[in-house]
């Protein structure tokens, strides 16, 4: 997958997650943003199989961020949030 293509996504999502979790929301897209770099530098350095570490990572913050977000919708349409 592009980094291009999910930047556009994973903002919005640590946006909306970061007003149910602001610190959790913040490692998360932190964590997406450094296993973007290891997969960019690992597939630099050994080629496709050196992005797999830094796939797994991006794709758990990205992961965590999905979830985050959807907590966040449950709280707001229950009206606990804003």
């Amino acid at each position: 997958y592009n980094f291009v293509e999910h930047v556009g996504i994973v903002i919005p999502l640590t946006l909306i997650a970061g007003l149910s979790a602001p610190c959790l929301a913040t490692a998360a897209g932190f964590g997406y943003a450094i296993g973007r770099f290891m997969y960019t530098t690992g597939y630099i350095a050994k080629g496709p199989k050196g992005r797999e570490l830094g796939s797994l990572v991006s794709n758990g913050s990205f992961l965590v961020l999905n979830a985050l977000s959807l907590f966040t919708a449950f709280k707001f349409l229950r009206g606990t949030i804003l």
